[in-house]
């Protein structure tokens, strides 16, 4: 998994397995180690965790084979509107498409339009049961993109740089 963080906006990927651009966005290896620490890890709650992962995880695993994967787009509410996850996405396009592979997203509902409009196509809605802390299920819509298939999202914000 790769990360790409600017102030307000935070995007991670995966490269397929044996990718000859391991190492070539973060060559200090894959990230920092995983946050064991209590205080850090007050906002999630374990049981809901790991009813998430165990639930969505092997959805991704068998609907993301062969492809790259974008992991997580997420933009504060007050940098909406700018333009900034259409570049990052334009950018995981361009990536696919010198790579001649295709890509695989998971994403909340609101997500949905977003990757549709970038010409992700769905796969399936995948509902995660809820929990004593949060009854109510939760959704992951799961999508595709086959790289023959890969344009280039439009602008939708004010400004598109990052």
């Amino acid at each position: 998994m790769r990360n790409i963080s600017y102030q307000g906006f935070f995007a991670s990927f995966s490269l397929l397995p044996g990718s000859k651009r391991h190492g070539q966005f973060q060559p200090d290896g894959n990230g920092p180690p995983k946050i064991d620490d209590p205080v850090s890890m007050r906002d999630k709650d374990p049981v809901g965790v790991k009813i998430f992962d165990d639930t969505l995880h092997p959805e991704e695993a068998a609907a993301f084979k062969g492809r790259m994967v974008i992991d997580m787009i997420v933009t504060h509410p007050a940098y909406w509107r700018r333009g900034h996850a259409t570049v990052i996405t334009n950018w995981f396009l361009a990536l696919a498409k010198q790579d001649d592979t295709g890509l695989g997203v998971a994403g909340a509902p609101m997500g949905k339009v977003f990757f549709e409009h970038a010409g992700f196509k769905e796969l399936k809605t995948v509902e995660i049961p809820g929990y004593e802390a949060h009854p109510k299920p939760i959704y992951a819509w799961l999508g595709l993109l086959d790289q023959k298939s890969t344009e280039p999202a439009t602008g939708t914000g004010t400004n598109d740089g990052i």
